[in-house]
């Protein structure tokens, strides 16, 4: 109810995790705001894109309504490597969702946002490459959260062969 009295004044709105495409209040939100006719504020998503409907909403749908809609993909690898570092992911899924945004929204920007740590550290780099060429992202579409905890997985703790092997790849 607070943030419902506050939506008329809003000029940007974030929603992070948890994961927020699978908040049935999320959409109760967006829909307040299509009823205020409140659709040209920057609306900021970090999400791992995995689910793109929630009972009967379909946030594609949902989106057609807004002018500012930016997307910060959490996804630290692809393929296995995702499915590994985030449980419960499908690596298909999220594929044929990007493709899904794309055909019926391009104007919606789509960044990657991975949490790097020493283990997925060539995962990523993959990554990014693959969507580049695949005309997912653009080149300069990855923001990069290095992993501070815990310390172990820490780039901070990468054995000294290993950061030198990195610069020369």
């Amino acid at each position: 109810e607070q943030l419902v009295n506050q939506l008329p004044n809003l000029f940007e709105l974030y929603f992070a995790g948890g994961e927020p495409l699978i908040q049935i209040e999320h959409y109760k939100v967006l829909e307040k705001l299509i009823e205020l006719g409140k659709t040209d504020l920057h609306i900021r998503y970090n999400t791992n894109f995995s689910k793109l409907k929630l009972k009967d909403y379909d946030v594609l749908e949902i989106w057609k309504y807004f002018s500012n809609i930016e997307i910060n993909a959490s996804l630290d690898g692809s393929y296995k490597k995702a499915e590994y570092w985030r449980k419960g992911t499908i690596w298909n899924e999220i594929v044929e969702n990007v493709q899904l945004l794309k055909e019926k929204l391009p104007n919606v920007k789509f960044s990657l946002h991975p949490t790097v740590a020493w283990p997925n550290c060539y995962s990523v780099m993959d990554l990014h490459k693959e969507w580049v060429e695949k005309d997912f992202i653009k080149i300069n579409d990855i923001n990069l959260n290095p992993l501070t905890g815990p310390w172990y997985f820490s780039l901070s703790n990468l054995p000294k062969w290993k950061k030198e092997k990195i610069e020369i790849d």
